[in-house]
């Protein structure tokens, strides 16, 4: 049996190759200072980056708020396609798409909520500053997107809608009213890679009015072989053999209208995603404890064997590593198994500058998401599931499934002051219908079926939640010594309703809270800005429902809350050719939101949610970009996350495993699984990232650059009570491109060590089962793709 404290302090470790990157990213960075003491070519410089973190043009540099910016040329040239890679790149955040594509997880600074099926998550996600309210409609892609913004940190006070931790927003592509704009791309890649998309911006009346339309599609067969027998005779929505596939479309239209200081825009964008199941398998305690390597106890209340019932240390990379069912021969996934998501946007905004002072900002936002997702659920999807001996067929998840609506209005006015005081005051309300079903069944062995696909079933008595919210919100900033101090102070009341139906009975939540945040930062010279920030972030209560009665106590559950303390340093050297820049914080976390399983649960009862206890998480990021020379670009990035729970912290979802397994946790009073002192669970201590780019020619014109771009993160815990791991990671991309005036031709190549890992894993703790369901990372892929600019 392992020892728990020294796998965890052996855990805990970094990796030689992280630990050498990490001092590697230090080194670069700090090569740039002193600061001022820098002489330097002053003929060209780091492009400017402008951001609306704070629903206004700015540039990033002068912003008291830790920002990572994506350009559309960094989109392309950092081979960025998915909120995965922009997350790679990114210091402080993650972000993992569990096993079937429909739980999309972005963590930032650690806090990451302890149960994946919270469809409501601690970061939010906005696309053009619309709304984007559950977790599988938040990968849109990047197809058509000018620039892509992390905002970290609390952002309710502006953005509301449980920006807990912080926001990302998707920018798309911007309409120009003189001139005819547009871009052509397709490419093909490795393991059938096919994609195609275009934008064009048409001036309709110079100056005046300009309309859009855009389209994409992609499509990939999956980079995974999926051992299932017969696995080629999948239907067309499901997995085949090879795992891992998808087929995307986006296409969109709008319009921009502007006249003697009013600007009108429209637009409508729609996003079909059909995704195969990841490749994933599962280790579980059904197999009596085989699959499991730690902390003995009896087999079943009706056998008094000693097993295995639990994982400690890194979870297999293999999936036949460990298995009393012989040899599994590969991934096992069910060819009916598969998640479709379907998302439309209606966006309209009305802006009138009175004056160069005084302006009206109103933004409507329409969004509807429907999803279906389902998965077998076993541990060798070409066997039957047993109960007591009876044969049941194949057992299956269908989770998320459902869809939501919602409708939004904001008002905004801002007025700039003579005297340099800036003030912006605003409404907002939104209303929303949400469905989310979790079920399951059981299903006859996919070789004695039909073989056809799983069709969503009929959710029109289902259980809807209407979500009503109102806000006002405001801002004031008051610059101070010739407007090299600036104190900023934002606030936002929120009140919340929800109300739902529980069989004949309706319940309602209401709640109402104050969301502030106060910075105030420093010009010290031109090139260097120093801030400082508290802010606190909420994500509102709620209501649970469920097929089985539930207490008093499990009907609602709290809000969600922390208060952010930050410090940071913008910094730009070497004469404008660089940037640096570093912010360190402390989260003071109360109230986490968990799912659990209600006391009168059975076998296929749906979470609930309550609230669990509180946590701390401190850390730094740094990072920098410096052209070096005029040919020659670097970038660089570190984080360090410490995130630990509070003393009194438990997880009534893990009270079963160690009351079973008290050698490597234990449980309260309660039956709850005991965690304080535990790291937070999915969040690396360190996330780094080095990249390098050289520009150069041919000829006079004809261009061409070459990049690499390296990335890792240190081990992380699958779950609360910090026993298995998911291991480090380090990933090679390379991109090479070449360029004749408007023609682009790209070879890229993602993963290019092939390394195998295990990008991500969750588990699951009931009565009955105790599993593991770890997911591979990208396997190697190369492509070319060519792009035409008009």
């Amino acid at each position: 049996m392992l020892n728990l404290e020294e796998n965890r302090q052996k855990e805990r470790g970094v990796s030689p190759l992280s630990l050498l990157a990490s001092v590697s990213v230090v080194a670069v960075l700090f090569t740039a200072t002193p600061v001022s003491a820098q002489s330097s070519d002053e003929s060209f410089s780091v492009d400017e980056i402008i951001v609306t973190a704070r629903k206004k043009e700015e540039s990033l540099q002068e912003i008291p708020l830790a920002i990572s910016a994506f350009t559309e040329a960094d989109i392309r040239e950092k081979s960025l396609t998915q909120l995965e890679n922009v997350a790679a790149l990114t210091p402080g955040l993650t972000f993992e798409d569990f096993s079937n594509g429909a739980f999309g997880a972005p963590v930032i600074r650690g806090a990451s909520q302890i149960r994946i099926d919270q469809l409501e998550q601690n970061v939010s996600v906005f696309y053009d500053g619309i709304y984007i309210p559950r977790q599988y409609a938040f990968d849109l892609g990047l197809t058509n997107t000018s620039r892509i913004e992390v905002v970290k940190g609390p952002q309710s006070a502006l953005y509301g809608a449980n920006s807990f931790a912080g926001a990302i927003n998707y920018v798309s592509k911007p309409r120009n009213l003189s001139t005819l704009e547009g871009q052509v791309v397709g490419g093909v890649g490795t393991d059938g890679l096919l994609e195609a998309n275009g934008f064009v911006s048409v001036p309709v009346i110079a100056d005046t009015l300009a309309v859009s339309v855009s389209g994409a599609f992609t499509e990939f067969d999956g980079d995974f072989d999926n051992a299932f027998p017969g696995a080629e005779n999948a239907p067309s929505r499901g997995t085949d053999e090879d795992i891992g596939g998808w087929d995307k479309e986006t296409y969109g239209a709008g319009l921009t209208f502007q006249k003697a200081g009013l600007t009108a825009k429209f637009d409508y964008n729609r996003f079909d995603a059909l995704n195969e199941d990841g490749p994933n398998f599962r280790l579980n305690r059904e197999n009596r404890g085989v699959d499991f390597n730690c902390s003995q106890g009896p087999a079943s209340a009706f056998d008094p064997t000693l097993v295995n019932l639990a994982f400690c240390g890194q979870l297999p990379n293999d999936p036949d590593a460990l298995t009393n069912l012989g040899p599994i021969n590969g991934l096992l996934i069910d060819p009916r198994s598969h998640t479709e998501v379907e998302t439309e946007i209606l966006r309209g905004e009305l802006s009138y500058e009175f004056n160069e002072n005084i302006s009206l900002n109103y933004l409507y936002g329409h969004i509807e998401s429907d999803v279906f997702s389902t998965s077998e659920a076993t541990r060798d999807a070409t066997q039957d599931f047993f109960f007591f001996g009876t044969p049941l067929g194949a057992a299956f998840a269908f989770a998320p499934n459902g869809g939501v609506e919602y409708d939004s209005h904001e008002l905004r006015a801002d007025v700039n002051f003579n005297n340099g005081i800036s003030v912006t005051v605003g409404g907002f309300i939104q209303d929303g219908e949400d469905l989310d079903v979790f079920s399951n069944t059981f299903l006859p062995l996919f070789g004695n079926s039909d073989g056809s696909a799983i069709d969503a079933p009929d959710l029109s008595d289902s259980v809807r939640e209407n979500i009503d919210s109102t806000a006002v919100f405001g801002s004031v900033n008051v610059p101070l010594l010739d407007e090299r101090l600036n104190l900023g102070f934002e606030l936002r009341y929120t009140d919340t309703e929800k109300d739902a139906l529980d069989g004949e009975t309706e319940f309602v939540f209401e709640d109402d809270f104050f969301t502030p945040r106060f910075s105030v930062d420093f010009q010290a010279t031109d090139n260097n800005l120093l801030y400082a920030t508290v802010a606190r972030g909420v994500k509102a209560g709620g209501i649970n429902t469920s097929s089985v009665e539930l207490t008093e106590e499990e009907r609602f559950f709290d809000r969600d809350e922390n208060y952010t303390y930050e410090i940071g340093s913008k910094n730009t050297v070497f004469g404008g050719r660089g940037v640096i820049n570093l912010a360190a914080y402390y989260i003071d976390w109360d109230n986490l939101q968990s799912s659990v399983g209600p006391v009168n649960s059975g076998v296929f009862t749906s979470a609930i949610v309550n609230n669990i206890g509180g946590a701390t998480t401190k850390g730094f990021e740094l990072d920098g970009t410096f052209d070096l020379s005029d040919n020659f670009a670097l970038n660089a990035g570190l984080s360090y996350t410490d995130a630990e729970y509070k003393s009194g912290a438990f997880s009534a979802s893990r009270g079963i495993l160690c009351s079973t397994v008290s050698t490597v946790c234990s449980v309260n009073a309660d039956g709850a699984a005991i965690i304080e002192g535990n790291d937070i669970a999915r969040v690396p201590e360190i996330q780094w990232n080095v990249g390098g780019q050289y520009n150069g020619s041919f000829s006079q014109d004809i261009d061409y650059f070459v990049r690499l771009d390296l990335s890792g993160q240190s081990q992380q815990y699958v779950s609360e009570v910090n026993l298995a791991t998911i291991e480090s990671r380090e990933l090679l991309n390379l991109r090479a491109g070449v360029s004749k005036g408007p023609v682009s031709l790209d070879a890229w190549v993602t993963n290019l060590t092939d390394e195998e890992y295990v990008s991500n894993a969750f588990s699951i703790a009931s009565p009955f089962d105790t599993s593991y369901i770890p997911t591979f990372g990208a396997a190697r892929r190369a492509g070319l793709s060519v792009s035409y600019d008009f």
